[in-house]
């Protein structure tokens, strides 16, 4: 790669409070050196850059790419002709974007837009959105900073993290079909279990009540979407009705697990107040060039950008005296001087906003059966 071109070494500046005899002589040295050297060198600068994809070496590592204040020292988008590499290692060609750190955690995403703001990974395009690792990696996915579940590196199995601690679906969100090779393994070991016996006479009673309790029904929501003559017909028990068969006994459906009870919920629409940077509307220029029939065209666009808004607060030192900096300003007749200011500091402009998200609130309870157990409960009397 070509070699960053160097700044060409200044002359010396002769002091006006006392002239030098060769005053005009450096004067006039420092003139060409800003005219020439110094504009060759910028134009050296242009030229490298727009042949030079990679603009910093080792000397600039732990440098910070734009800043939080000013607010103009931040970027509002970092774009990459071809590919972008973060870190270490180079992209490949097959790559976009390739992460590299040293960290146990590379990659951090983060929006702030309140507590309930919605974070998302977005795919455009028909091929597929692949997670893919290497090096026997396994999948880990986590909520609330604990891992909830895993896809193992061999075998490619689905486990959740914590044994017996996790639902698949709810009573609120159900899964419609579970397609499988072969049944559901549910553990049966005569070590996880206590209290062993037969069924007493009052729960062999329930059986033979249920045993004619079997019904045929149809689902409503399968009639609503398909309508009552193409809904399927399908054979089972009504929860309730096996909920009355027991308390007909005298005993506790809720106490025998074939038998479920859950409570339910409904998504709603709720608004709260939180506090936020606040943003301006301004309308910018775009600069878009296309080369057309063999010509280059320059289009200027104009397109409106939420852009923070900043406070600025004067600086002071800890004994209380103004810190001061020397900034060059335009004198209004195209002549530039120079003149002292105080520093600022920037400090984010807040406001509150009434701000909508989406929350669970009970919505009742739904009965269900577990019907292997149930079954099992019944083949006591059959």
């Amino acid at each position: 790669m070509t070699t960053a071109p160097v700044a060409p070494a200044s002359p010396d500046v002769p002091l006006r409070s006392a002239p030098e005899a060769d005053f005009d002589a450096k004067m006039y040295a420092l003139f060409k050196w800003l005219t020439d050297d110094i504009v060759g060198f910028m134009e050296s600068w242009r030229a490298y850059l727009a042949t030079n994809s990679t603009i910093v070496g080792d000397e600039l590592n732990a440098t910070s790419i734009g800043q939080t204040t000013p607010a103009a020292g931040s970027f509002t988008s970092l774009s990459a002709t071809s590919a972008l590499a973060v870190g270490s290692e180079t992209v490949a060609n097959n790559y976009s974007i390739r992460i590299h750190g040293g960290h146990a955690n590379s990659i951090r995403l983060t929006r702030y837009s309140g507590e309930n703001g919605v974070g998302e990974i977005r795919h455009y395009g028909s091929g597929a959105l692949q997670f893919v690792t290497s090096d026997g990696a396994d999948i880990l996915f986590a909520t609330n900073s604990t891992a909830r579940v895993r896809i193992g590196n061999a075998g490619g199995h689905v486990t959740p993290v914590a044994d017996n601690a996790q639902n698949f679906g709810s009573a609120t969100k159900r899964w419609n079909d579970i397609f499988a090779t072969n049944t559901v393994i549910q553990s049966s070991d005569r070590t996880l279990k206590q209290g062993i016996r037969a069924l007493n006479l009052a729960e062999r009673r329930v059986a033979t009540r249920l045993l004619a309790d079997m019904r045929i029904y149809q689902w409503i929501t399968a009639v609503e979407e398909k309508g009552e003559d193409a809904a399927r017909l399908h054979c089972g028990f009504i929860a309730q009705d096996v909920a009355a068969a027991f308390t007909a006994e005298g005993l506790d459906p809720g106490h025998y697990g074939l038998f479920v009870c859950s409570p339910v919920f409904k998504t709603v629409i709720a608004s709260k107040e939180v506090e936020r940077q606040k943003v301006e509307e301004l309308t910018v220029e775009r600069v878009e060039i296309e080369v057309i029939d063999g010509r280059a065209v320059q289009s200027i666009f104009t397109e409106n950008q939420d852009r923070p808004v900043w406070q600025e607060l004067p600086l002071f030192d800890e004994a209380g005296t103004a810190l001061m900096e020397r900034v060059e300003v335009d004198g209004g007749d195209g002549q530039m001087s120079f003149e002292s200011r105080q520093r600022v500091y920037h400090i984010p402009v807040l406001e509150t906003v009434t701000e909508e998200y989406e929350k669970e609130v009970p919505n009742g309870e739904r009965l269900g059966l577990r019907y292997v157990e149930l079954l099992c409960f019944l083949m006591a009397v059959s």
